[in-house]
């Protein structure tokens, strides 16, 4: 029996070890690490040796991140050589590492290319060009930062090459980067890591954003296809630097522009359109996307002054409103009996005395 007692403690220990390494490893991915530091202006989070640029008042600041600690020191900077920065942001380099920038974003917008935007409220369509501020799921979940350390490996994640084209980064704001029913993110859970869609409301409950009124220089759709059926080139596209309608404009949002290749129409041309290359030739082409149907809406007037307080109305101005009317066997033509509203395209909704 004393013989055997070591070897059962040998073998316990065997267990127990086994155990806390299958433990740590469940847990590797999940586990804080004591070398991360948070940037308190920013909250972006960075790994032990990682450096980067911070604005503290009217300077700007190289820092370090050294065993969970941040560093921090004024530098001098210069603009850049090529701009960085989305929606007219203000691109600095520093001047002895040239290779981190920072961007100074116009009010409305933020992150690291100023590629945020902070005052949308809604997503269109199925979210995929969504870049507000929104970060809880449905279930009141706080978002994880999409450069967790959890998400290591995974395949959508603030470490992807293309990461800044489909809205990801320092940051833990709900998107959509695989073109998923709407805006989504991670979480972590019941002690795993998972995803869950956000709660962040669909701006097409409103309107129909599939298809253009008038000009369309308000449709923010997603048609991305010409009228030839070119494919159009996204508004970010480095051979598009010269061009004047970028999105690299200040006004780019306002206009429809970023980091996609939806047709737009920002300088009020008869419809939308899109840059395309043919032949390797640089050109644009218009798009062909639907008129939305007028059956049922207002019609837009310029206001009458002249009338007190409102406008002049014309017939079919107001499609909506029916008349009902009648036939005499004794006396000829049609008589006004009832007016309406047209419910339906076959249904009329009026006074029960009218019949």
């Amino acid at each position: 029996m004393e013989g055997k007692l070591p070897c059962l403690l040998v073998l316990v220990g065997a267990i127990m070890t086994a155990q806390c390494q299958g433990l740590h490893m469940r847990f590797k991915r999940g586990a804080r690490s004591r070398a991360i530091c948070t940037d308190n202006s920013s909250a972006e989070i960075y790994q032990h040796r990682d450096t980067w640029l911070r604005l503290s008042g009217s300077r700007i600041e190289y820092c370090s991140c050294d065993s969970g600690r941040s560093r921090c020191h004024t530098v001098p900077v210069r603009a850049c050589t090529r701009n960085k920065c989305y929606n007219g942001g203000q691109c600095s380099q520093a001047y002895y590492s040239p290779q981190l920038f920072i961007c100074q974003c116009y009010q409305g917008f933020s992150g690291k290319q100023c590629e945020i935007d902070t005052e949308v409220k809604c997503y269109k369509d199925t979210g995929v060009t969504y870049r507000g501020t929104w970060s809880m799921t449905e279930s009141g979940t706080e978002c994880l930062n999409w450069n967790s350390n959890g998400l290591v490996g995974w395949m959508y994640s603030g470490q992807r090459q293309d990461a800044a084209e489909l809205g990801l980064g320092n940051h833990n704001y709900c998107r959509n980067p695989d073109e998923d029913s709407r805006p989504w993110c991670y979480i972590y859970k019941g002690g795993r890591y998972t995803w869950e869609h956000c709660s962040v409301p669909s701006c097409s409950k409103v309107r129909n954003i599939n298809c253009r009124s008038g000009r369309g220089t308000d449709y923010r759709g997603s048609h991305s296809v010409t009228s030839s059926g070119a494919t159009c080139l996204k508004w970010n596209s480095r051979i598009l630097v010269n061009k004047l309608y970028t999105a690299w404009r200040r006004d780019a949002y306002q206009l429809g522009l970023g980091s996609h290749n939806f047709c737009r129409n920002p300088d009020n041309d008869s419809k939308p359109w899109c840059h395309v290359l043919k032949g390797n030739q640089l050109t644009w082409e218009y798009c062909n996307v639907p008129t939305c149907s007028t059956c049922g809406l207002r019609q837009r007037r310029v206001r009458q002054h002249r009338i007190k307080g409102g406008s002049y109305a014309d017939i079919a101005a107001h499609p909506w409103q029916a008349a009902i009317f009648v036939k005499y066997h004794r006396v000829p033509g049609e008589h006004f009996l009832c007016g309406g509203i047209l419910i339906s395209s076959c249904w009329v909704l009026s006074a029960a005395h009218c019949f």
